[in-house]
């Protein structure tokens, strides 16, 4: 009898994928929701923290007025991070498949993107969660805070590169893990720009509660998340072990 197929060669017990054109429509699907399960960790922890929802539009949200909760500014990049360390343990302890799935899922969360959209852009959840939480203030403030939240998130986001780069066989490691970051950076970037950033044009305003008072703001939400659920199919893909097909063509000869 054969062996069971394996992600890895013999030996080898990395993570590894299909490399193919499903497997980067899969990530886009998963980035999308998680995405979306990013704007509700802010929005439904601050209800638990001030007692009542705020208003959002697709992107951007508000606590309850009245509001000084600071860790509901924290609980989006909580989820996201966690979220990349799910990722990682399916990577490290999952079957072939769900290693599979654990490859996509951290490239989905993209944790190195927290790092880029401070030091790039000077902005982000930890920028403005900084200065609540070190009680900043002055013409310097931000500056301040893009510094402190920039280095704590490079020095996090390399840590789970790095962690990601011992997990994985896919060669050069080095090389695709560098793929993966920029992957969720440019996926980001195309769902902000070209389908968020339009969808809330067609929005008169913030509407309330975790989707808002408007179709759109509860058409996307829904949509992004059944995308990502669709979407698990293509990334429960283990590519077969060249072992594997050798044990397999002996056994029908014999």
């Amino acid at each position: 009898m054969s062996r069971p197929i394996a992600a890895v060669e013999d030996g080898d017990q990395r993570a590894d994928f299909v490399l193919s054109w499903q497997f980067f429509v899969g990530v886009l699907c998963l980035t999308a929701g998680l995405l979306e399960l990013h704007e509700q960790a802010h929005i439904w922890s601050g209800y638990i923290a001030c007692g009542a929802f705020g208003d959002r539009l697709l992107n951007t949200w508000t606590l309850a007025d009245g509001c000084t909760a600071i860790w509901p500014v924290f609980a989006g990049p909580a989820f996201t991070l966690s979220a990349a360390g799910a990722g990682l343990l399916l990577m490290a302890f999952g079957s072939a498949r769900l290693k599979a799935l654990g490859i996509a899922l951290f490239w989905a969360a993209g944790p190195a993107s927290r790092a880029y959209g401070v030091i790039v852009f000077g902005g982000g959840d930890e920028v403005v969660g900084t200065i609540k939480l070190l009680d900043l203030s002055g013409v310097d403030a931000w500056a301040r805070a893009r510094i402190i939240s920039g280095s704590a998130l490079a020095i996090i986001g390399f840590v789970f590169l790095t962690a990601y780069a011992a997990l994985t066989s896919r060669r050069p490691i080095w090389a695709w893990t560098l793929v993966s970051a920029v992957f969720n950076i440019a996926a980001l970037t195309a769902l902000i720009v070209l389908v968020i950033s339009p969808l809330e044009q067609l929005m008169p305003g913030p509407g309330f509660g975790p989707f808002g008072s408007h179709w759109v703001a509860l058409a996307w939400p829904l949509t992004a998340i059944a995308l990502s659920v669709v979407a698990l199919p293509l990334l429960l893909r283990a590519p077969a072990r060249e072992n594997s097909r050798k044990d397999e063509a002996h056994t029908r000869a014999s």
